[in-house]
C-alpha cells in the first residue's frame, strides 16, 4: 500500500471466528503485534462479524506491506481499515463523518446511527467532563496525560495502554470502560 504522508495508523479489521486465531501483523517487514486478531465472536458467518483495533503501526511515505501471519487457518477476515492517528481530533472525527457517507452495507453499520454519533462525537470533543473524555483523548493519539476529571476517569487514566507512547499503544474491543 502507497502512503502519502508518514505517520501512525490505526489497524483495525472486521472477523468472526469461534475459535481463537492470533495471528502476526507485520508492517515492512518487523513484527508489530505478535497475537493479534485471537478473539472470538460467536461463529464463523457474517452476522457476528465484529470490528476490532488491533494495533497502531508506524507508516513510511511511499510503499508500505503490512503482512498478516499465521501457521494454520485464519480467522475469517471481512475487512480492513487504516486510520491515520496523526493530527487532532478533528482529523479523526473528519474521518468518520467520511465513512458515515460511505456506509453501503445494510446488515453492518447503519449510516444515520453514525452520523448521529459523529455529531455526538463532535460535540462533546471539548468537553473535558464528558463521560466520553478519555475515548476523545485516546482517540486524538495526544501524548499528553488524559483527562482525569468527570465521572470515574481518575481510575482509567493510570492505565498502562494509556500512557505509552503512541508507537507502542494497543487499544481493542475487548477492553470494556464501565463507569
Amino acid at each position: 500500500m502507497t502512503i502519502k504522508d508518514a505517520g501512525t495508523f490505526r489497524l483495525e479489521f472486521r472477523l468472526a471466528a469461534v475459535q481463537s486465531r492470533p495471528c502476526r501483523i507485520l508492517v515492512n517487514g518487523g513484527v508489530v503485534e505478535a497475537a493479534a486478531l485471537g478473539r472470538t465472536t460467536g461463529s464463523w458467518y457474517p452476522d457476528t462479524q465484529k470490528w476490532s483495533v488491533e494495533v497502531l503501526a508506524e507508516l513510511k511515505t511511499g510503499k508500505n506491506t503490512i503482512r498478516i501471519d499465521r501457521q494454520g487457518p485464519f480467522p475469517h477476515i471481512d475487512k480492513f481499515l487504516i486510520v491515520p492517528m496523526s493530527g487532532n481530533a478533528s482529523g479523526q472525527l473528519a474521518t468518520l463523518s467520511e465513512l458515515a457517507r460511505k456506509v453501503d452495507n445494510p446488515s453492518g453499520l447503519y449510516p444515520a446511527v453514525l452520523q448521529q454519533w459523529v455529531a455526538h462525537l463532535k460535540a462533546t470533543s471539548a468537553n473535558k467532563t464528558s463521560p466520553l473524555s478519555l475515548w476523545h483523548h485516546a482517540a486524538s493519539g495526544a501524548a499528553t496525560a488524559p483527562p482525569t476529571t468527570g465521572p470515574h476517569l481518575a481510575k482509567y487514566a493510570k492505565q498502562p495502554f494509556l500512557n505509552s507512547p503512541p508507537a507502542t499503544r494497543h487499544f481493542s474491543t475487548r477492553s470494556t470502560i464501565s463507569g
